[in-house]
């Protein structure tokens, strides 16, 4: 499992301190939360700091879409990928509108074509694409055409759209389910993430852990992440 840094609690603060300090750290990666104030009520990595961090990051980047308009936004942020460093674009699976199946149980949907052809659009990139889903978001409600074709899910652990919730454990159980139904795909787990879970996660499976508030907020930064690493390879 790798620890990644979410840049959320620092945008629109000291987003280009915080991105410094990062890029000083070895061994983790960066998760790019892009909030549109419309799917969730807060904006977050606005325009103009996502091209700073594209051009700036030394780390991979996962770029997490929470945007009500996802085929109007995604060319944009597909446009900043030239230098290399974004690893990953997944979308809300529930921004997407599709109708109900009426050949398969009535609980379970079918994505419309749309929201396949935008995970290709991401992979014809040549970045891994994929979709998010919410925390009380039921993945048998989820197509598995579409499932079975991401590269990457990530998979909420709060509700999305806030920094520094507290985590539900309640998700641990459909990260081993997507694991063993899906196991090349890569989960990446965002929400509330700390030390004193961080060892329940990577047992459940996760590859990526994302950690915002709990190294933003702590005292001694360095020593936080330090921390992370050791229980993530013990």
């Amino acid at each position: 499992m790798e620890l990644s840094l979410s840049l959320d609690p620092a945008s629109g603060k000291d987003f280009a301190q915080y991105l410094d300090f990062v890029n000083s750290i070895d061994g983790i990666t960066i998760h790019c939360d892009v909030m549109d104030g419309s799917f969730v009520p807060r904006i977050s990595i606005p325009r103009s700091e996502y091209a700073h961090l594209c051009k700036k990051s030394k780390h991979k980047i996962d770029v997490h879409l929470m945007v009500e308009k996802v085929e109007e936004n995604l060319d944009y942020y597909l446009s900043q990928c030239c230098r290399g460093m974004i690893r990953s674009i997944c979308f809300h699976v529930e921004a997407i509108t599709y109708p109900q199946d009426r050949n398969r149980p009535e609980k379970s949907a079918t994505p419309s074509p749309k929201a396949i052809e935008l995970v290709e659009k991401i992979r014809m990139n040549g970045i891994e694409g994929g979709i998010a889903i919410d925390l009380d978001t039921d993945i048998d409600e989820i197509d598995e055409r579409l499932l079975f074709m991401c590269d990457v899910i990530t998979m909420m652990s709060v509700k999305a759209g806030a920094s520094g919730q507290t985590f539900n454990k309640d998700v641990l159980a459909k990260v081993k389910k997507i694991k063993r139904l899906y196991p090349n795909v890569r989960i990446i787990l965002d929400g509330g993430i700390n030390l004193e879970n961080i060892e329940q996660i990577k047992k459940a499976g996760v590859d990526t852990a994302v950690s915002a508030s709990a190294v933003y907020n702590a005292e001694f930064r360095i020593a936080a992440i330090k921390t992370f690493k050791k229980l993530i390879q013990s």
